[in-house]
């Protein structure tokens, strides 16, 4: 289980001052947005204070949709070697040869 977390970036003025709306909300860099899995069982604010606001001091996010991942690879997956060059190239080379005759069968 995980929240899907959509972290945002505010434009900045030439000064360094975030830069906002008629309303006071700051204007959003849709260029920059990106999203964070954090693990349900972890705080969101304790998570964004480690993992993004050292890079991106004035980043904002929102709550997050909650999610959950079902790794069907690591249940229902079996490893099957793949063949060696040699059982390729044999294959190859039939089908060449089948291709071949097909094509002398078709234009004599």
């Amino acid at each position: 289980m995980y929240r899907k977390v959509t972290v945002d970036v505010p434009q900045l003025d030439e000064n360094g001052n975030v830069v906002k709306d008629k309303k006071g909300n700051p204007v959003i860099d849709k260029s920059q947005r990106d999203t964070e899995k954090i693990p349900f069982s972890e705080d969101i604010t304790e998570y964004m204070k480690r993992e993004v606001l050292p890079h991106v001091q004035t980043a904002i996010w929102n709550e997050g949709k909650i999610g959950a991942e079902f790794p069907l690879d690591q249940y229902f997956y079996k490893y099957e070697p793949l063949p060696s060059t040699e059982e390729i190239k044999a294959d190859l080379d039939q089908s060449v040869a089948k291709i071949q005759s097909l094509m002398k069968e078709i234009f004599g």
